[in-house]
């Protein structure tokens, strides 16, 4: 805007595997708008205009792309989406984070994966988030239907039980060594651990 830059948007695929889950799609039939940031000092309805011109350009340069979505503030108007198009999805409620007595926050996402589940619940704060989530059908023959809030915030607790809980398949190439003695030891079926002499 007048020389300078006043604005971003990332697009990319989404960073959720389950982002189109319930749609019909495959997660390259899909973009995430990760980021919209635009200066103070553009003119009014320059969010709508943005949006607009990049789903015009995403229907130009990637046609395989059948929908759009967005995450924002559950508080959020999200006029700028609504005016363009874009329809409200869904609502979630659930802790993004735990802030434990040391003064580290740590992500819902790395609680799990550190096992430190229950102990964050015991000692950390909850760091609850509301957000929704907006679409944009690029696809004119897509139909999907919103669907009412929701809460994740027993998720979390889910996903670490199964997780403790769960036997590990071996790999394959351990399955494939047992029934074939000449890949024993190799690591890499089909590869024969006897040597030629």
């Amino acid at each position: 805007w007048e020389g300078k830059l006043s604005g971003v948007m990332t697009l990319g695929g989404p960073g959720n595997n389950h982002a189109v889950y319930g749609f019909g799609l495959r997660q390259s039939e899909a973009f995430e708008l990760r980021k919209m940031w635009l200066s103070d000092r553009l003119p009014r309805n320059s969010e709508s205009r943005a949006l607009a011109v990049a789903a015009r350009m995403v229907r130009q340069h990637y046609p395989q792309i059948r929908l759009l979505i967005t995450y924002c503030d559950g508080a959020e108007k999200a006029s700028a989406y609504l005016a363009t198009g874009w329809r409200k999805h869904s609502e979630t409620h659930h802790i993004g984070s735990y802030r434990m007595p040391t003064g580290e926050t740590l992500t819902a996402r790395n609680v799990n994966r550190k096992g430190m589940l229950r102990e964050a619940q015991r000692t950390g704060n909850a760091i609850r988030v509301h957000r929704q989530k907006l679409i944009l059908a690029l696809d004119p023959s897509l139909r999907i239907e919103p669907r009412g809030g929701g809460s994740r915030e027993n998720a979390a607790a889910s996903f670490q039980e199964a997780e403790e809980g769960a036997n590990p398949i071996p790999p394959l190439q351990l399955q494939k060594s047992a029934a074939d003695p000449d890949t024993a030891g190799t690591g890499a079926p089909g590869v024969s651990a006897k040597r030629s002499h």
